[in-house]
């Protein structure tokens, strides 16, 4: 009798332990569901960290990683990351690089190496490109982290940058999955199903480019030129004073131009309903995102600036060592009025 209640004890233990079990992971699967989700990653190399803001822009994720120096968009709101890190060769020191991919609650995926790293592009399905060995060589990983494409570059100038049209946030011209590379001479050339298909000589030595609704827009050191997805010249523009880099805009015509201190952005090819240079008595903006709504994020090295869609300030984030990179994961984003 005695061992009959035991028995039926241990069950009820049992089934009380595995109710709570059932119970504990409904609610750690609810808290993830409720839990914010990211709209911005941002990489602050000072702070050695990867931050993932919510649409308020508020902190909603912080992940420990060693100066990140570059971003790109992965699956379900996660975040492709490339690190650098030092180490020794004898007596001197040198900079190596780590790629990381995360998810959207900063769980690593997978990881590798990427020695002479120089710049990182989204590619389809979730995937991204890396241009690394000092622009000689460059690999296709697919969302797991697994390469599926490796290309060398066996003539002309190295490779200094990748541009890609594929992203989790913005609407890609016709030509999707593309990616423009920049040399470090006045040549850039065209990457499209994994093979190269165009090259051209712009005639001045490219800075900066970025991928648009209708086409791409070079930034070169003779002027600014909005290219066919071909990458035939279709217009010529004068470039502001001093220009440097390039916004890509969300829709329709025109591109932002920074100027190289990083105190001032202008609206080149297109209209809007805010006036076209701003200027700003800050620390020099490295680069930023246009979201849907016609909100322009700028990064400093401490915060994040944002300008509405009328060209009006609004609440934006501090509290960082030194932004080099963002990306935006979701158009969402709904800058708040200043109090």
């Amino acid at each position: 009798m005695k061992e009959d209640s035991l028995v039926d004890r241990r069950t009820v233990f049992g089934l009380l332990g595995g109710a709570a079990i059932g119970l504990g992971a409904w609610w750690s699967d609810r808290k993830d569901a409720r839990a914010p989700r990211v709209a911005l990653w941002l990489a602050d190399r000072g702070a050695h960290q990867v931050v993932g803001l919510d649409r308020d822009l508020l902190y909603c994720v912080v992940l420990p990683v060693r100066a990140p120096v570059a971003l790109a968009p992965a699956p379900m709101g996660g975040v492709w990351v490339v690190s650098a890190v030092r180490s020794w060769s004898g007596e001197r020191q040198v900079e190596d690089f780590e790629w990381l991919r995360l998810d959207a609650r900063a769980r690593p995926i997978a990881r590798g190496r990427l020695p002479g790293f120089r710049s990182l592009a989204a590619a389809e399905e979730g995937g991204v490109w890396a241009l690394y060995r000092e622009g000689r060589e460059l690999v296709q990983w697919d969302r797991e982290g697994q390469p599926v494409t490796r290309l060398r570059v066996e003539t002309g100038a190295p490779l200094r940058c990748l541009v890609s049209t594929t992203s989790a946030w913005k609407l890609p011209p016709a030509s999707s999955n593309a990616v423009l590379a920049l040399r470090e001479d006045s040549s850039v050339d065209l990457l499209v199903a994994k093979s190269w298909t165009v090259s051209t000589c712009l005639g001045s030595r490219v800075l900066d480019a970025c991928a648009g609704e209708t086409g791409w827009w070079v930034l070169t050191e003779g002027g600014l030129l909005a290219l066919h997805e071909d990458l035939s010249v279709r217009a010529e523009f004068a470039s502001p004073d001093k220009a440097a880099g390039l916004v890509a805009v969300w829709r329709g015509a025109g591109v932002w131009v920074l100027d190289e201190s990083g105190t001032s952005v202008e609206l080149v090819g297109g209209r809007r309903g805010w006036r076209e240079r701003r200027e700003w008595g800050l620390a020099g903006v490295a680069g930023g995102v246009e979201l849907a709504s016609g909100a322009l994020l700028l990064t400093t090295p401490g915060a994040l600036l944002v300008f509405d869609e009328l060209g009006n300030p609004r609440a934006g984030q501090g509290g960082f060592d030194f932004l080099v990179d963002l990306i935006a994961v979701s158009s969402s984003v709904q800058p708040l009025a200043r109090s």
